[in-house]
């Protein structure tokens, strides 16, 4: 049964809306820069006569202290994957505008991973052949994704690098791992490249690194062999409540519960109102494996009851700390207590591994809200796997899924790699934060709350401070090039390809942050604080999720609805205004203030709940939520009368269906 606001359907009408579905692309744009003709000499694909393009983009700069071993063995076994373009992508970006924008006739009227294949997906022709090519050359295929831009290889080193004309190379790293590194742009069939965006996985030598951190207690840690005691079942219209092991926790670390974060923030009056995301399903992207233990023990503590479930891409993560994994899952299941977490697990094999992940992410149509704490720096990833990201997550809010990304835990210098202490006087942002339709959520440090905003300061510590800066590969949208996002630190020249314009700019939000007053969780058998922009975007990802429960439109990409709003007369945030700047204390790098309103900080700042109900609900009153049933159960004949009481129905005469049947309004 579900009770919705009466409301004209208008999903057929998009579709015809759509361009015709014909292959736009002619030639190479972005990455796919035509360097000139080649001969792929002794590929089983390539005769002397068939001409052949490198498509750039596809080789990273090793990063710095790195030395070339020698070849790499022609026999070890290498993974990748063909990336294809989208049919039309001026289209598909007019569309995740138009869908993504308030006011626009197409808002929210958003297609299913089926229509969207069909209206923006390769066409099937492009993949046949690029298959046929592929198996040609004497490389393994795997099967093409749901939306068919990745078509899976495999083979060995020798035969993937015969394939694509590129010679690979081992590669000592400065923290001592050694890794394949492509020495050229990928060539393929000049008939076949300007279908292709790049092929990922010839390197490995860029690995996601997880964003979260811990901080050392001020006392003596609860024991953490004890039942948690206290625990009960979440009631109706209840948040989540601590055990008394997790309540020793947060005293000893100076750190939060969830309930204390639901209240600062004000999800606590969606729990009152029965908003605890119900009938919502999480998308957590992770490259390490969780502990299922760990995170029961969380759940009985806190009496939540979200469903967790581990879905494996391309074998798994393989293990790995379990700090990052069991953090993110913590945070969501517990201020979203009754969602349902899907944790999507592969390997952070700085190949295909995590493209692989995201695309399995947005495939899957039961997710509403995606997050990742996982990310790299910038400057650090080929642009091809940069581009194949963008396509994916403008597919995410075509679909009507909302992306959001930790920023980063470096401050304005996220290639600064603490182990090595190289790339000290970088400025750069992280990846995917800086992506154009991904929200980027920063930290702050969150000190005290009380009945009106909280107290928060950037989150700028010894364990590290909240990413932000500008994108020096992607434009500003639209949406940020408004003068309420403006400041002497966001007006930005990018370089090329677009030069003056704007860039994009990073973070978009924020919420807690600071390990110094951590979220509590359980992890490796322990209570303990966590904290890092990791634990920032699960939050907001529950938020979602909690905002969302009734909703027949999910609130898709956010950014185009929380700028506006952040320039309105009553932004649905708390400005943070305190704290200085993002520079961690000792690097000679850029210092990114705060200022009023937007700043390259916090963004936008924390949320506020209630507020963003309005907001992302297009109602005061919130989407519909059915909280009540009378006769709330037994056989009903036609003509029974039944009383539903809920909140968000709105002020006109509601529709109200029980399976496909519609089902008369007595009164209201």
């Amino acid at each position: 049964m579900s009770a919705s606001r009466a409301r004209p359907t208008r999903q057929l009408a998009i579709l015809v809306r759509v361009p015709p579905l014909l292959v736009a692309v002619v030639t190479l744009v972005s990455a796919g820069t035509v360097l000139g003709a080649v001969t792929v000499a002794g590929s089983p694909s390539a005769a002397a006569s068939t001409p052949t393009v490198r498509i750039a983009g596809g080789v990273a700069a090793l990063p710095s202290g790195a030395a070339v071993l020698g070849p790499t063995d022609p026999g070890q076994p290498v993974t990748a994957d063909l990336v294809l373009r989208p049919r039309d992508p001026a289209a598909l970006e007019a569309f995740v505008t138009a869908v993504s924008t308030p006011g626009s006739a197409s808002y929210r009227h958003y297609l299913t991973t089926a229509a969207f294949r069909q209206a923006f997906g390769p066409t099937d022709r492009s993949v046949a052949a690029a298959r046929a090519w592929l198996a040609g050359a004497g490389l393994t295929v795997g099967p093409t994704s749901s939306n068919g831009f990745l078509i899976p290889v495999s083979g060995t080193a020798g035969s993937v690098g015969q394939a694509f004309a590129v010679p690979l190379v081992r590669t000592r790293l400065r923290d001592g791992r050694i890794a394949r590194a492509a020495t050229a742009d990928p060539s393929l069939p000049a008939s076949l490249a300007p279908s292709v965006m790049g092929v990922i996985g010839l390197s490995n030598v860029a690995e996601a690194r997880p964003l979260a951190a811990t901080h050392a207690p001020t006392a003596s840690a609860p024991d953490p062999t004890a039942v948690p005691s206290g625990s009960a079942e979440l009631a109706a219209h209840a948040g989540p409540a601590p055990c008394a092991a997790a309540s020793q926790a947060a005293s000893m670390f100076q750190g939060w519960t969830a309930d204390s974060v639901a209240s600062a923030y004000g999800l606590s009056s969606l729990y009152a109102n029965g908003r605890v995301g119900a009938a919502q399903t999480i998308g957590i992207f992770e490259l390490a494996s969780y502990s299922p233990n760990d995170v029961a023990t969380y759940q009985a503590c806190f009496g939540t009851n979200a469903s967790v479930t581990n879905i494996p891409v391309d074998g798994g993560s393989g293990g790995g700390s379990v700090l990052e994994p069991d953090l993110d899952i913590e945070v969501a299941a517990g201020l979203a207590p009754s969602s349902s977490i899907s944790v999507f697990s592969g390997p952070n094999n700085g190949g295909s591994g995590p493209i692989d992940t995201y695309t399995r992410m947005v495939d899957d149509p039961s997710v509403r809200v995606l997050t990742t704490s996982w990310g790299l720096c910038e400057l650090e990833m080929d642009p091809a796997t940069q581009q194949a990201e963008q396509v994916l997550f403008q597919q995410a809010a075509a679909q009507g899924q909302t992306m959001l990304a930790a920023s980063g835990d470096a401050g304005s210098s996220d290639c600064f790699d603490p182990r090595t202490g190289a790339n000290r006087t970088i400025i750069a942002v992280d990846d995917p934060a800086d992506q154009p339709d991904v929200t980027g959520v920063g930290g702050t440090s969150l000190s005290s709350f009380g009945p009106d905003a909280p107290v928060e300061s950037v989150w700028n510590s010894n364990e590290g401070a909240t990413g932000g800066g500008n994108s020096v590969v992607f434009a500003a949208p639209s949406w940020q090039q408004i003068p309420a996002a403006q400041n002497p630190f966001t007006t930005f020249a990018c370089p090329p390809p677009h030069g003056t314009t704007q860039c994009r700019e990073v973070p978009d939000v924020a919420a807690t942050a600071d390990p110094g007053h951590g979220d509590i969780v359980f992890v490796g058998g322990a209570w303990l604080a966590a904290g890092g922009t990791s634990a920032a975007s699960p939050l907001w990802a529950a938020l979602v999720a909690d905002l969302g429960q009734g909703c027949a439109a999910s609130a898709g990409f956010l950014n185009s609805q929380l700028y506006p709003a952040g320039a309105s007369g009553s932004p649905p945030f708390h400005d943070v205004v305190a704290g200085g700047t993002n520079n961690i204390g000792g690097l000679p790098t850029t210092d990114y203030p705060t200022t009023t309103g937007y700043d390259l900080t916090t963004g936008w700042g924390s949320p506020d709940a209630p507020a963003l109900l309005g907001l992302l609900s297009r109602s005061p009153a919130g989407c519909p939520a059915v909280t009540g049933l009378s006769p709330s159960s037994g056989p009903a004949v036609g003509g029974t009368s039944v009383v539903i009481t809920g909140s968000g129905f709105g002020s006109g005469t509601p529709t109200v269906q029980f399976g496909s049947l519609s089902a008369p309004v007595v009164a209201h």
